[in-house]
């Protein structure tokens, strides 16, 4: 039987690979070529003593593709044999990839006797082919991650051949929709924004003209209304006569890093104003100061007749308003004393409901809904009560009929992954205020200015434009966050995030003591202010109160007095001092000298080294300019009469 086992030459033609033989009489491989023998890394003397069963030749096809081989094996015919792929485990462990063509042979009765079998190791073309494969699979995640999109144009004909489904999502359209649109030069271009068009076609027909690759950035109209910016890199080829055939190229859409860029620049262009509002703030203040602190001296001049006191008034009520026009100011620009406390929001804006429901008037209906089990906030209660009617006043203003206003408010985490990052939030909890109307909305330009300090849409006369720039210093400099968005027509959205309290209960407000009628007599203040119109009206009213009085132009001058021997009770300074030493570092020499030397600072505003260096700026550690005699009388007694 085995000298029968011997097919003619047409079995050997299947392929000139590895070549082995299977009896199925006897079940077993009766032929193993070296060279299939050195596929499965044995002698074709192991293979032939191993192989005795089809059980023992499955036990080599790897045990994943096993179940795959037999199914393939089973539904092969005998006409048109076995063509298959599949791994194999050799005895050394190691796996290949083999491609296995089998052909079935039979006797002059048509019996079938057995199968001849071609197996082609394919191991390296198999994983250069899942190397392309994967590089493929990358660079299609890789394009869709950054918006980049390729595509082939036909010049002889202007229309487009192919494209990739990122360059069709970019148009808004399948690559189905985008190959039956894209028939046309003018239909391609119909897409570009109308003020890009000329400057695209122009740069295209000079690239043509040329011969130069194509690199220009422009916008297009996406078919929900937004629009996109967009980047296209293409090359022209030509035929063997010159003429252009064919254009390749890559559309990348950079709507999301144009927005994020600009929102840098505004971001800057913010406080680079800030900056300068504040430095204008505290000078103003100072002048302010001035003003104020004489006319309440004149106030209660005996010599002045009725008519001199009512404009002393007014010029009191001048200078108070002139200080709410650079509290404004200072608020954009962060640096107003603030008195943060842990609160509750939803009973701040329950306190403020009457107030609120007046605003609004009775044309707009107010909506207030609070999530259970709020957290606490970490911030100053007044300045909160007056950003929020500052933006309930906007909305107000913004539905001239009648109209909806929703006060929201819900506890909201930040995490790395959040949504809420590339707005660049600090990771945190945090306290959201939400305040939505039914308005007229804004269009995307004056989105961009809403929160520049002077930036109004209202009428001349009937707003100063420091509303939301105030309400966005404030949010910021209280470590929080502030969110704006709008459609012409459809009303606004500002959300606040505030920060949480760590407190478990709301904190109490300390209270300023009024004036007492304490004995200042030995008392020494050693007063330090650089503006020297400021400074003596200081000193006068240091000295009406019953103060011995030391003062100095600068850092640098006070310490001289201080190590000097002079007995020092309290050390009343500017925040911002000429020379090497500010009104901080001044505080911590003269504590070297006087550890029971009580401090208090007066400033036009409130920096941020002063917030980092205390921690909290409070009513008690700082008297802003310009303030009133009474504010200073009161705020010296209550430091003088502690033991802090």
């Amino acid at each position: 039987m085995i000298d029968s086992f011997y097919p003619s030459k047409k079995y050997f033609d299947v392929a000139p690979a590895a070549l082995w033989r299977w009896s199925l009489e006897l079940d077993c491989m009766v032929y193993c070529s070296p060279e299939y023998a050195q596929i499965i890394e044995m002698t074709p003397e192991q293979a032939m003593a191993r192989f005795t069963s089809r059980k023992a030749f499955y036990a080599l096809v790897h045990i994943n593709d096993r179940t795959d081989y037999i199914h393939a094996l089973g539904a092969s015919s005998p006409e048109e044999g076995l063509n298959t792929t599949y791994r194999i485990v050799t005895p050394k462990g190691n796996i290949k990839v083999v491609r296995h063509t089998g052909v079935t042979f039979k006797d002059a009765t048509g019996k079938s006797l057995g199968v001849v079998c071609t197996s082609q190791d394919i191991s390296e073309a198999y994983e250069l082919q899942n190397r392309i494969a994967i590089n493929q699979y990358l660079s299609r995640q890789a394009a869709r991650l950054v918006g980049l999109g390729y595509w082939e144009w036909d010049l002889e004909h202007g229309r487009i051949l192919n494209c990739s489904e990122e360059f069709a999502l970019i148009h808004g359209l399948s690559v189905d929709e985008a190959l039956q649109k894209f028939t046309s030069d003018k239909a391609y271009t119909s897409n570009i924004h109308p003020d890009d068009k000329r400057r695209y076609i122009s740069r295209v027909l000079s690239a043509q003209r040329t011969g130069k690759s194509l690199d220009i950035a422009f916008r297009i109209k996406h078919p929900s209304g937004k629009v996109l910016y967009v980047r296209e890199v293409s090359e022209f080829v030509k035929n063997d006569a010159g003429s252009l055939v064919r254009s390749y190229g890559a559309m990348q859409d950079l709507t999301e890093l144009v927005e994020l860029q600009d929102q840098l620049r505004q971001s800057q262009k913010l406080e680079v104003v800030g900056q300068l509002t504040g430095g204008i703030a505290h000078d103003f203040n100072n002048l302010l100061a001035v003003i104020l602190g004489n006319a309440e001296l004149l106030q209660h001049a005996e010599q002045l007749d009725g008519v001199a006191k009512i404009q002393i008034n007014s010029i009191i009520r001048a200078v108070e308003s002139g200080a709410d026009l650079t509290g404004h100011l200072l608020a954009f620009s962060r640096r107003q004393p603030l008195n943060p406390k842990a609160i509750r929001l939803e009973t701040q804006i329950s306190n403020m409901g009457e107030i609120l429901k007046l605003t609004l008037g009775e044309n707009i209906d107010l909506i207030v809904n609070h999530a259970e089990g709020l957290w606490q906030c970490f911030v100053d209660p007044t300045q909160l009560e007056t950003a929020l009617l500052n933006l309930v006043i906007n909305a107000r203003d913004a539905m001239p009929g009648r109209g909806k206003l929703f006060i929201t408010t819900s506890n909201v985490s930040v995490s790395e992954n959040s949504p809420l990052v590339p707005r660049r939030i600090l990771s945190g909890d945090y306290v959201a205020l939400d305040i939505s109307d039914s308005g007229v909305g804004m269009d995307a330009a004056v989105l961009k200015k809403v929160f520049e300090p002077f930036f109004t849409t209202k009428e001349q006369g009937k707003g100063t434009g420091l509303g939301l720039s105030m309400v966005y210093g404030f949010v910021k400099q209280s470590n929080g966050h502030i969110h704006i968005e709008s459609t012409l027509g459809q009303g606004t959205s500002v959300q606040l995030l505030l920060p949480r309290s760590i407190d478990s209960d709301d904190s109490i407000e300390r209270e300023v003591e009024g004036p007492n009628e304490a004995d200042h007599e030995g008392q020494t203040i050693l007063l330090v202010e650089d503006d020297q119109a400021l400074r003596m009206l200081i000193r006068t009213m240091l000295d009406d109160m019953g103060y011995a009085v030391v003062s100095a132009s600068s850092g640098n001058e006070a310490l001289e007095i201080v190590k000097s021997g002079q007995k020092i009770n309290l050390l009343l300074s500017d925040v911002i001092l000429p020379g090497r030493l500010n009104g901080l570092e001044l505080a911590k020499e003269v504590k070297k000298e006087h550890s029971d030397c009580k401090v208090l600072f007066i400033s036009g505003y409130a920096p941020e080294r002063l917030i980092d260096a205390v921690g909290v700026v409070v009513a008690e550690d700082i008297l802003a300019k310009p303030f009133h005699r009474s504010e200073l009388a009161a705020l010296l007694d209550a430091r003088l009469s502690t033991d802090i």
